[in-house]
C-alpha cells in the first residue's frame, strides 16, 4: 500500500482555518456566558464591536444602502445592558458621527433646493433649535437636536440612492437582516445568558408599588428584557422586525420565506415573552386593514373572522389565559392614566412653545406631579408613554401638527396614484400604522432616534421621494402637452392664470 504525502494528509487551508476560527469563537461564547459582564466579557465584546464597526463603515463608503443595516443595528442594540452608563452617550454620538457625517452637505442642499417634504422637515428641526432657549435642560436638548439631524442627513443621503424598485427593496432587505440578527442575538441571550440578567420583575422595572397597594397590586410579574435594559425594547424589536420582514415578503424567494417566517415567529415570541402586548395588537390592526385594502370584502370577512376567533378563544381558554391578558397594573395602564392628565395640564400651560426640545420627562420634577413613586424620577430621560404628548410637551402643539403634516403629507398622493412600483402601500400598513398606533402609549415617533423612530423617517423619506417624483412627472407630462399644442393654443395656456 503506497505511503500518502504530507500535502494528502493535511487539511485544505480553508478548512482548517474554518475550524480554528470555531473553536475560538466557541471559546469566546463560553468565556463569556461563564462572566457576562466581567472585564474579560467587556473586552471581548468591545473587540468585535471594533471590527464590526471597521467592516460596516467600509461597506457604507462602497454602497451608502448599507447605512440603514448600520444604523438600524445601532439603534436596536443602543439599549444593550453590555454597554457602561457612562460609556453610553460617548459611543452612541461617536458612531453616529462617524458614519453620518458624509451626509451633512445632502442637508445642506435640502435646505438650498426647491420646497419640499425635506426642507420643511428642516424648517420643523430650525424650530427645535429655537426652542433650546427657553429650555429646561438645553444642553440635552442641543444633544439630542444634533443626533436627531446627523441621522436624518443618513436617511436623506439612503433615500437619494433609492432610484428604482430593486434599490428599494435591498434598503428594505439591509434593515430586515440588522433586526433579524438582533432577534437572534436576543434568543441566543435567553438560552445562554443567567436569568437573573435576562429577566426582571415589575419592581425593578417601574419602582416601589404606590404606598398602601395591596398585594395583588404589588406582586411581582417577571418579564423578559434579553439584553436590553427594558422590556419594551423588545416590543419594538418586534415591531420593526414583523414590519420589516411582512414588507420584504413579496420580493422574497421561496427558501428565503421560510426562514422570514421562522424569524417572524421568533420575534413574536419573544415579545409575548416580553409581555409588549401593544406591538401585537399594533401589528394585527395594520395586517387587517392590508386585508380589508388589497382584498376588499373577502379581505374584511376574513379580518372579522380572525377577530372572532381571537375573541373565540380568550372565553374558551378563560381562567386559563386570564392571568396573562390582565396581568400588571391593567387598571391604570401601568401608570399612564395616573400621569397624563398631569402632562395635559403642563400642555396646556404652554402650548404654543413647549418646554424645549425632547425634555418631555423633566415635567415629572415639578412638585405639583401627584405620583411619587415609580419610573418617574430619571429627569428628562423619564417616558411620558406618549409620543404626540411628548412632542406637544418639547415643542408645543403647533409644531407638533406641523410635524405630523409632514409625515402623512406624502401618504395621501401616494395612494390617489393606482401605481405603486415601489411597494410604498404595502410598507404604509405594516409600518407605519403600527408605529403610529404604539405611538399612542409608547414614544416610537421621536425624529429618527430609536429603531421605531429611525424606520419610521426612513418609511417616510422614500414616500417623498417617490412623492417629488410623481409631481416631476406630472410637470413634465404638462409641459409636454402644452408643446404639443398649435401656438395658439400654447400662447393662451401659459398666459392662463394659475387661479
Amino acid at each position: 500500500m503506497p505511503e500518502l504525502t504530507q500535502s494528502q494528509t493535511a487539511l485544505p487551508r480553508q478548512t482548517s482555518l474554518l475550524i480554528a476560527s470555531s473553536a475560538i469563537f466557541a471559546a469566546l461564547v463560553l468565556m463569556i456566558v461563564s462572566n457576562p459582564v466581567g472585564p474579560i466579557s467587556y473586552v471581548l465584546v468591545t473587540i468585535m464591536v471594533v471590527f464590526g464597526v471597521w467592516k460596516g463603515w467600509s461597506a457604507t463608503r462602497r454602497d451608502p444602502l448599507w447605512l440603514g443595516f448600520m444604523l438600524m443595528l445601532f439603534e436596536l442594540l443602543s439599549a444593550c445592558f453590555f454597554i457602561p452608563d457612562n460609556v453610553r452617550p460617548v459611543a452612541t454620538y461617536s458612531l453616529t458621527l462617524l458614519f453620518c457625517y458624509p451626509a451633512i452637505p445632502l442637508v445642506l442642499r435640502a435646505w438650498k433646493g426647491p420646497s419640499s417634504g425635506f426642507k420643511l422637515y428642516l424648517i420643523y428641526f430650525g424650530w427645535c433649535l429655537i426652542t433650546v432657549a427657553w429650555s429646561v435642560a438645553p444642553e440635552y436638548s442641543i444633544a439630542r437636536l444634533f443626533r436627531s439631524v446627523l441621522l436624518f442627513g443618513a436617511v436623506l443621503l439612503c433615500s437619494v440612492r433609492v432610484r428604482e424598485p430593486s434599490q428599494m427593496q435591498r434598503l428594505v432587505r439591509n434593515m430586515m437582516l440588522a433586526a433579524i440578527v438582533v432577534s437572534l442575538i436576543t434568543a441566543a441571550a435567553a438560552l445562554l445568558l443567567p436569568r437573573s440578567l435576562t429577566w426582571s420583575d415589575l419592581t425593578a422595572l417601574n419602582g416601589p408599588s404606590a404606598p398602601g397597594a395591596d398585594a395583588a397590586e404589588s406582586d411581582q410579574i417577571a418579564r423578559f428584557v434579553g439584553v436590553f435594559d427594558n422590556p419594551s425594547r423588545l416590543g419594538e424589536l418586534a415591531l420593526v422586525t414583523m414590519g420589516l420582514i411582512l414588507t420584504y415578503f413579496q420580493f422574497a424567494t421561496r427558501r428565503q420565506r421560510m426562514g422570514l417566517v421562522a424569524a417572524a415567529m421568533l420575534a413574536l415570541a419573544l415579545t409575548a415573552m416580553a409581555d409588549s402586548r401593544s406591538a401585537l395588537v399594533a401589528l394585527a390592526l395594520g395586517s387587517s386593514l392590508y386585508a380589508c385594502w388589497r382584498y376588499g370584502w373577502k379581505g374584511v370577512l376574513v379580518a372579522l373572522g380572525a377577530a372572532c376567533v381571537a375573541v373565540a378563544a380568550l372565553i374558551i381558554a378563560g381562567p386559563a389565559l386570564a392571568p396573562y391578558v390582565w396581568r400588571g397594573d391593567i387598571q391604570t395602564v401601568t401608570g399612564r392614566a395616573q400621569m397624563w392628565p398631569f402632562v395635559i395640564q403642563q400642555i396646556a400651560e404652554r402650548p404654543l412653545f413647549g418646554y424645549g426640545y425632547s425634555v418631555a420627562g423633566a415635567i415629572f420634577q415639578s412638585r405639583y406631579f401627584p405620583v411619587w413613586w415609580g419610573p418617574f424620577n430619571d429627569g428628562v430621560h423619564s417616558s411620558i408613554h406618549d409620543g404626540y404628548l411628548s412632542y406637544m410637551v418639547g415643542v408645543g402643539v403647533p409644531a407638533t401638527f406641523f410635524s405630523l403634516f409632514i409625515v402623512l403629507r406624502p401618504w395621501f398622493i401616494i395612494f390617489r396614484h393606482p401605481e405603486d412600483p415601489w411597494c410604498l402601500k404595502r410598507m404604509f400598513f405594516f409600518i407605519v400604522i403600527p408605529i403610529l398606533m404604539v405611538n399612542i402609549d409608547e414614544e416610537m415617533v421621536t425624529d429618527c432616534i430609536g429603531a421605531a423612530g429611525l424606520l419610521f423617517v426612513m418609511t417616510w423619506a422614500l414616500a417623498e421621494r417617490y412623492r417629488l417624483g410623481l409631481v416631476q412627472q406630472a410637470a413634465f407630462a404638462r409641459r409636454q402637452a402644452i408643446l404639443d399644442l398649435p401656438r395658439a393654443a400654447a400662447a393662451l395656456s401659459f398666459s392662463e392664470s394659475p387661479l
